[in-house]
């Protein structure tokens, strides 16, 4: 394998690893921020801050119980050590 290809792989593995924690501190944020509206004297406004923040916490939780259920690569409950993307561009035969 050329310099070439060895250096994008190592990239792209990279960039597969490193949003690990985003999600986790978007979800954190958006649902904080919509509890900040339960706080409101406004009967609607609080109500529609408690269930957006609920629905951002439960569309997390779906969105980890499909990746958990259907890992990219591999069966339920098995881990790959290679990233999908590098997985893909193998069959593709790119990078």
């Amino acid at each position: 394998m050329s310099a070439q290809k060895k250096k994008s792989k190592v990239v792209v593995e990279n960039r597969c690893a490193a949003p690990r924690y985003s999600p986790q501190a978007a979800v954190a944020s958006a649902a904080v921020g919509f509890l900040v509206l339960a706080g409101s004297e406004l009967t609607a406004l609080r109500e529609f801050g408690v269930l957006l923040a609920a629905s951002v916490v439960l569309s997390y939780l779906a969105s980890r119980a499909v990746v958990w259920a259907l890992p990219p690569g591999g069966r339920a409950g098995e881990t790959s050590p290679v990233p999908a993307v590098t997985q893909l561009s193998r069959k593709v035969g790119t990078m």
